[in-house]
């Protein structure tokens, strides 16, 4: 095991990947764990967004203590913050919805005006589209779960969470969540903790959540937190992000999940495997930092601890659940909104049509599988691949082939009558049809605009 450590950090180190700390967790042991530079076993660190995880647990706790619902609009419990326009968008996103990053936002609301409290932004921001649709990473849900959790909890997140579990795995006294300048939990970003606190945290949830076999965390909640919820395939970063979530939780290859950090602080769980690793680190100025851990590990502890199933690759998106949507073999048609770069869009089993008033133009895809034909409008060879990235989702996915070598992506996601699309495309010029997000209604009969 220890070599296997060794060609890990070494791959780390050539890759210059700022390592603070380590530990290999396997089979419920602590098998390897390291400390770097001046971080030390009680270095207290910023875990950034694991601290999303913990308070994805906080909202377990109170749903299985009946104090809320998932099902609950979160507007709801802070009615101070009502716009005196209530979009109906905003009416309807749930307690759910913001667990899975399906905000009615495009992202983190108060990036918007970094001078006014955070809270009150996620209801004073423009909704942007139907909540529980498409995910879009917004810290401040988290922020806002976190200020519900301790509006019922009726004491700090930390204090709650370790009169809940965290005292009884020995998680350290000095640890707390930073507040930000208007007093408010920094619930997406502000644990602070140590490199032990995490192998704690990490042993709890690779045994389901028990300790000594009781039960600790919400078990059926814990179950659906780390579990696929919605596809994230449209993700712009690296390929481990592309995966899928959960409730505040990351789906990971090889059927793993973890609570995941800016710059490398991880818990990284594969309960199939029994392998799980802590790290803590700074990999923020370079690109694929954090993909260069998930190789290494990959590369040299998994030959080691895991079983050959481990390497069956990429779970395909669409094997994840059965889709709940059908398309027949006659289409279904969409009418976009006003401004929209398109007039209509229809849905086939092997095809994608796009229309306007000059016209309709087709996208021929195949399922499962590429297939050959010509851009929509542009006209330029490519190959084409769709399938279900979610029960009500779909992803295309585009390799422009000759000249104009590009690839084009979109995720397109049905919901009580609605189409939500979001598409890119990394082409040098034009294509701006086929750029940015679509929302429609679905065709009932009438002519479209």
């Amino acid at each position: 095991m220890k070599d296997a450590v060794d060609k890990f950090l070494k791959d780390l180190e050539e890759a210059e990947i700022d390592l603070h700390s380590m530990a290999l967790i396997y089979d419920g042991e602590v098998a390897d764990e390291r400390y770097f530079g001046p971080f030390q076993k009680d270095t207290l660190q910023r875990m950034y967004s694991i601290s999303k995880s913990f308070v994805s647990m906080a909202i377990g706790f109170l749903c299985q203590e009946g104090k809320l619902s998932l099902s609950d609009p979160i507007l709801t419990y802070f009615p101070q913050y009502t716009p005196k326009e209530v979009m109906p968008e905003l009416k309807r996103m749930t307690i759910g919805d913001m667990l899975r990053m399906q905000t009615c936002h495009l992202g983190t609301t108060y990036k918007s005006n970094p001078k006014a409290p955070w809270v009150p932004s996620f209801f004073s921001a423009k909704p942007h589209h139907e909540p529980g649709m498409i995910f879009t990473y917004d810290t401040s849900a988290s922020d806002t779960l976190c200020a519900l959790a301790e509006k019922l909890a009726q004491k700090e997140i930390l204090a709650y969470l370790r009169e809940k579990c965290l005292d009884e795995i020995g998680f350290s006294r000095e640890a707390y969540f930073m507040r930000n300048r208007f007093r408010e939990a920094m619930g997406g970003s502000g644990l602070m903790a140590r490199t032990d606190d995490l192998i704690k945290v990490a042993r709890l949830l690779m045994d389901g959540g028990r300790l000594c076999g009781r039960q600790l965390l919400p078990e059926e909640y814990m179950k659906q937190a780390t579990s696929f919820q919605v596809s994230t395939a449209m993700r712009e970063g690296v390929r481990e992000e592309r995966q899928g979530y959960g409730y505040q939780f990351w789906r990971l290859t090889h059927n793993g999940f973890g609570c995941y950090g800016k710059g490398g602080q991880f818990v990284l769980c594969y309960p199939d495997e029994k392998i799980a690793l802590v790290t803590t680190a700074d990999t923020t100025i370079l690109r694929e930092g954090n993909q260069v851990i998930f190789d290494s590990l990959y590369r040299n502890i998994f030959p080691v601890c895991a079983s050959d199933k481990a390497f069956a690759g990429i779970m395909p998106q669409s094997s994840r659940r059965e889709p709940q949507v059908f398309l027949s073999d006659g289409g279904k048609k969409y009418e976009c909104q006003e401004g929209s770069s398109w007039d209509w869009i229809e849905f086939f089993p092997e095809k994608i049509v796009f229309g306007r008033a000059d016209g309709s133009y087709e996208l021929a895809a195949g399922w499962e599988k590429e297939a050959k034909g010509r851009f929509p409008l542009y006209g330029d060879e490519c190959m084409t691949r769709i399938q279900w990235s979610a029960p009500r989702s779909l992803y295309v996915r585009t390799r422009f082939l000759g000249e104009n070598m590009a690839t084009f992506e979109m995720e397109a996601a049905f919901k009580d009558g609605r189409l939500l699309c979001r598409m890119k495309h990394t082409q040098d010029f034009d294509y701006e049809e086929f750029s940015g997000w679509i929302q429609a209604e679905e065709y009932t009969g009438l002519e479209a605009r």
